[in-house]
């Protein structure tokens, strides 16, 4: 029999939640391993990834393991009495005792075989000392890494001798004055599992390879995390990072400013927008953060801040990534123009992203008997390739040193399939019609006989019918056209709803 306290589950499920037991389809990875030794309790999980245990202080009458679903330890978390003793009895009739409301409630539940539980990989070689921050930096690297689960490199966060680094293409986070003794740099998959580790206590770290495949450890406190590494090579993120002695305008955001943009920011008019777009304005009397031209106006004065240097006026930013600096505790803001990275720093920390830039549209090329150019849409995502206004400076930062997510930043190259439908010209007044074939004169001819009189005539239905589908295709286009502009007003219109429900939010 297994014993140990309510204040103990509940600690080992705060961090053991993070794996999502209760989601996970295969019926042993809903199952927490309980272990119990003399007075060594031990509580495991794992998604086949990572592997996470708890050590908690108990007792056991004998040594115990035994298979206990996720879901049941937490109803027995949150029913148990503060006071209660929780005890875990197996057999061929398991079942978990507690106290609810000072009545002694018995919970049995089916054991899944522990030969079904993965087995946990062993570490080996030295451990290496990680000091404190370190787990805290790649907790914040975490929001700077990429989403998207098909890129593998960049949904991780990077750790060498130096640094922390995490980029997901359009900014990157980077804690530096690191001196670690890793031989070589680790390549974690994005975990949330650091984040419910000990931030304020020395780690170790072990890093080995089993089956040809790289593996990590880290056990600080009562935790051990067990981890695989993504077997590839981070970007050379070094190059990406530019100098600060670059960088002339600077400004110290104070700490009343920073709370009130922590605030105001998710309320401005487009902050729920794909860019969430805001313009900074730099100058001798201030900064000043505003929203895009196309929203609802509204100015966020910075006056308790100081303005060291003004190099240029605007840029504009997507006021996410301020946010999150902010968060960070970040709070110097360095600018150099308008298609430079913008910075947020402090001793050991850079958060940098690339600035929005507008965007004009490409001339259209001359039209061909092969293809003609498609109609452009008028809710704004045009087919037709959108590229930089400045080319030679607008190439993004980041891509040029193999960072980059292979995506322009703020700008769109859409790729156009070939149509299937009649080609369709353009009108004087931008508009379109169909273009219909020329009806096809038979030669004069003295039909020898019936038959080929009514030859002559099905051609004639065939290339009626053939002008006919033509003018068919020319206004199923036409419709298309229209279903596209009525569905674009309509965004628009619920996008302006938006905006003003959420302008009559912001204070003034």
């Amino acid at each position: 029999m297994i014993i140990f306290s309510k204040e103990t589950l509940r600690e080992a499920l705060n961090g053991l939640r993070v794996l999502k037991l209760s989601k996970q389809h295969i019926p042993f990875l809903r199952q927490v391993l309980v272990f119990g030794y003399e007075e060594l309790i031990e509580f495991a999980g794992t998604d086949l990834d990572q592997y996470l245990r708890y050590e908690g202080v108990g007792t056991s009458t004998a040594a115990l393991r035994i298979l206990v679903p996720y879901d049941l330890l937490h109803d027995v978390a949150k029913k148990a009495d503060a006071d209660t003793d929780i005890q875990i009895q197996g057999g061929d009739a398991p079942l978990i005792r507690y106290h609810a409301s000072g009545v002694a409630l018995d919970e049995s539940f089916n054991p899944v075989a522990l030969a079904e539980f993965p087995a946990v990989p062993i570490s080996d070689g030295d451990p290496i000392a990680l000091p404190v921050g370190v787990l805290a930096a790649m907790n914040e690297a975490l929001g700077s890494a990429s989403t998207d689960p098909t890129r593998h490199i960049l949904n991780s966060v990077y750790l060498d001798a130096h640094a922390v680094v995490a980029t997901d293409g359009r900014q990157l986070y980077r804690r530096n004055s690191l001196e670690l003794a890793v031989p070589k740099g680790a390549v974690f998959p994005a975990s949330p599992v650091p984040g419910i580790l000990p931030h304020d206590e020395v780690a170790h770290l072990w890093l080995w390879h089993r089956d040809e495949r790289p593996f990590a450890q880290i056990t600080v406190g009562r935790w051990r995390w067990i981890t695989k590494l993504v077997d590839g090579n981070f970007p050379n993120y070094q190059h990406v990072i530019p100098k600060l002695e670059n960088y002339g305008g600077l400004v110290r955001i104070s700490e009343p400013d920073a709370m009130r943009l922590q605030s105001v920011l998710p309320k401005l008019p487009g902050y729920k927008d794909k860019d969430s777009k805001v313009v900074l304005s730099v100058t001798d009397k201030g900064a000043v953060i505003r929203t895009a031209a196309n929203l609802p106006k509204v100015h966020v004065a910075l006056d308790r801040s100081e303005v060291v240097s003004t190099p240029f006026g605007e840029v504009a930013f997507n006021s996410r990534y301020l946010l999150s600096a902010l968060q960070r505790g970040m709070r110097e803001l360095r600018t150099r123009d308008h298609v430079s990275p913008l910075m947020m720093t402090d001793a050991n920390r850079i958060h940098l992203w690339m600035p929005l830039r507008d965007a004009v549209t490409a001339p259209e090329p001359a039209a061909s008997p092969e293809a003609a150019p498609s109609p452009s849409d008028s809710s704004g995502e045009s087919p037709v390739p959108v590229v930089p206004s400045e080319p030679a400076a607008q190439v993004s930062a980041v891509s040029e040193t193999n960072v980059s997510e292979n995506q322009p930043i703020n700008t769109t190259t859409i790729m156009v399939a070939p149509s299937t439908t009649q080609p369709v010209s353009e009108t004087r007044e931008g508009g379109s019609k169909p273009v219909v074939s020329a009806p096809r004169v038979a030669l004069p001819e003295t039909p020898v006989s019936a038959v080929d009189a009514v030859q002559a005539k099905l051609g004639k239905v065939r290339d009626l019918l053939r002008d006919l589908g033509n003018e068919i295709g020319g206004l199923q286009g036409l419709l298309r056209e229209s279903t596209r502009q009525y569905k674009a007003l309509e965004r628009d219109h619920e996008s302006l709803k938006k905006n003003i429900r959420a302008l009559r939010e912001v204070p003034v």
